[in-house]
């Protein structure tokens, strides 16, 4: 049930990638998003400054592996939150741009995210993405990495804003890719990558995409804690960002309204 899960939000996951030269480097995660007729990647903020501030000759690709697409970054529109408090990125595509990366059904909508989830303990998250290592070692074979989290109690609520975090518990001995334990696995690469709650299904036997729903954006881990942004605040930024789309995000999304960009 959870590999159907995991396969369902690789459609909508890409690598991000720098390149210069013959040279080609995995250094971070996105997720896809469509929001009326508005294409973009979100990710985390950290990740959107690096590649604002790429060097002369570096050439910044975004792939899609479920669809064998490599696609140059460019023309593209940069907006981020970055601080301690609050890591989230966004990146608009022109619309060639975006057609060339995926699809338009695979760009997730305003209905496949949940901004009112509140991680309670022993919840299950999904967390996707792209190890920089996996691809290091096997270039044509892009793996996405897909591991099970479990929401931390209160004692992470007086580090971290639950308003703004998601805190999430991962144990990487208990997971594996390919037969290979994630401990093994740096997750540099990792970075941006979507959280995603997963709903068991309860009586019903049969998995379905409204199962799972995305509603953070990873942005670092230090031993078994692993950090996120919720994605209200993702949304409050996107309807900054485009105040063209504001009353249909608000519609879909009150939480973004007053969501909460940190201290």
């Amino acid at each position: 049930m959870l590999d159907s899960a995991g396969d369902h939000a690789k459609r909508y996951t890409i690598a991000l990638c720098a390149e210069k030269g013959q040279g080609r480097e995995v250094f971070a995660t996105g997720t896809l998003l469509k929001v009326w007729d508005e294409y973009f990647i979100v990710t985390a903020g950290h990740v959107v400054t690096r590649m604002r501030g790429a060097p002369e000759g570096v050439h910044l690709l975004g792939w899609n592996p479920s669809a064998n697409h490599l696609v140059h970054l460019e023309g593209v529109e940069f907006h981020s939150v970055d601080s301690e408090s609050c890591d989230v990125g966004l990146v608009r595509l022109p619309y060639g741009l975006a057609l060339s990366m995926a699809d338009p059904p695979n760009y997730l909508d305003l209905e496949q995210i949940d901004s009112y989830d509140v991680p309670k303990v022993g919840a299950s998250y999904l967390v996707c993405g792209f190890p920089t290592a996996l691809y290091l070692s096997e270039p044509r074979k892009l793996g996405l990495i897909r591991y099970l989290t479990r929401s931390r109690g209160d004692e992470c609520k007086r580090a971290y804003d639950p308003a703004v975090d998601i805190i999430l518990s991962y144990r990487p001995e208990k997971q594996k890719w390919r037969g290979v334990e994630l401990s093994e696995i740096s997750l540099k690469g990792m970075s941006g990558g979507g959280i995603w709650r997963f709903f068991a299904p309860g009586s019903r036997q049969a998995w379905t995409p409204s199962d799972l729903r995305l509603v953070g954006v990873q942005h670092s881990w230090r031993g078994d804690l692993l950090r996120g942004t919720r994605i209200a605040s993702l949304l409050r930024v996107l309807a900054e960002m485009k105040p063209d789309l504001s009353k249909l995000i608000h519609q879909r999304h009150p939480s973004a309204k007053t969501a909460r960009l940190g201290g």
